[in-house]
């Protein structure tokens, strides 16, 4: 009997540990944009490899130089020959794109390629756009 007692007991403590682990990791928490009043949230770094494009969702892209480089899907053209339109750049500077499927966009001075676009249906899911480098 005291074998399974000590079971149970290490049972519980791992399950202890288990959740102490993932709140010390900070799941459940985040950055939501909402201290300041409920603004948009701040934008997601992108990571190496694709660009995955979420419409009005704002990624930073890595440049040479360091400074980020805003990048947002804005909207799409559909048709036989559908087209992604980007933002790309900050305030001022900010210059609209409209892409077809295999066109390049420079962003901080490194080519991407239109590899994919998904145009959501109406009133579903947002759309995307899938870059490439080069």
């Amino acid at each position: 009997m005291a074998t399974f007692e000590g079971a149970g007991r290490y049972r519980r403590r791992a399950a202890g540990l288990a959740l102490a682990l993932l709140l010390a990791a900070g799941c459940g928490g985040g950055d939501t944009g909402a201290e300041d009043g409920g603004g948009a949230p701040s934008p997601a770094p992108a990571a190496e490899g694709p660009l995955r494009l979420t419409e009005d969702v704002p990624q930073d892209v890595a440049t040479g130089s360091g400074d980020p480089v805003p990048v947002v899907l804005t909207g799409f053209e559909d048709g036989d020959d559908p087209a992604a339109v980007l933002d790309v750049g900050a305030g001022g500077e900010a210059r609209e794109h409209t892409l077809r499927l295999g066109d390049t966009v420079d962003v901080g001075g490194t080519a991407w390629r239109v590899s994919e676009i998904g145009i959501g249906a109406d009133g579903g899911q947002p759309g995307g756009v899938t870059l490439t480098r080069g």
